[in-house]
């Protein structure tokens, strides 16, 4: 598992990666490219080509009309049915993939991945998004129970001095960026590390020999 050099890299990774999930019986995934110079439209489109197969009984899911209306200009003619959230699930179904919806429409997204008998694809969802305006406590405690029961096959999101990357069913990684430009790992984790904890990998603090070794070149630093 690496970071991905290109957009193509990134996009076959999180197809690999939510088809592997999919074939180990996980039905509720995150898919999650925080690229954000990438127009979302054709980086939707290209992921779904991994599930030409589904044809008509896939859905593609948007939050609204206008959404859905885009995709329809954008990409032509295409295998799935393109829909927004008010559409009713059909039993057929193969699969779904929900496309960015909103912190206020979480409890539409929880009832459409409840009430489907298929896999449910949430792509970039903005679930976490904590400036929203008009949720209160209730509705934060709902969505926080409900994205715990998703499981993340992919996510790559760049931070400063590196990135977070995480490719179903490895474990989360930090990579560093050098100088040179070069990424290399700097830490694996079980669970998403928070911020602080990706900080903390990204710029460790010198401990042990190391510290000393340090806090004797500032002192004779500060006497020459």
């Amino acid at each position: 598992m690496s970071l991905p050099q290109t957009l193509p890299e990134a996009i076959a990774q999180a197809q690999n990666a939510t088809q592997e999930a999919i074939a180990q019986g996980e039905t509720r995934l995150l898919v999650e490219l925080w690229l954000p110079e990438v127009k979302p439209m054709p980086l939707v489109r290209e992921f779904l080509q991994a599930f030409v197969g589904w044809g008509t009984a896939g859905r593609v899911v948007f939050s609204d009309a206008g959404g859905a209306a885009l995709a329809r200009r954008d990409w032509g003619v295409v295998p799935w049915r393109v829909e927004t959230l008010r559409e009713p699930h059909q039993s057929g179904d193969q699969g779904v993939v929900l496309v960015a919806p909103d912190p206020a429409e979480v409890a539409q997204v929880r009832a459409l991945v409840e009430t489907a008998v298929c896999p449910v694809i949430l792509l970039n969802p903005r679930l976490e998004d904590a400036g929203t305006v008009g949720i209160g406590y209730a509705g934060r405690r709902l969505r926080q129970e409900f994205l715990q029961t998703l499981v993340t096959a992919y996510h790559l999101r760049p931070v400063e001095g590196g990135a977070v990357l995480r490719i179903y069913p490895q474990p989360w990684q930090v990579w560093r960026e050098e100088p040179t430009g070069m990424y290399v790992l700097a830490g694996e984790f079980p669970q998403h590390p928070d911020g602080e904890t990706v900080t903390a990998t990204l710029n460790p603090q010198p401990t042990g020999e190391n510290f000393w070794r340090g806090l004797g070149r500032l002192l004779r630093a500060l006497r020459a």
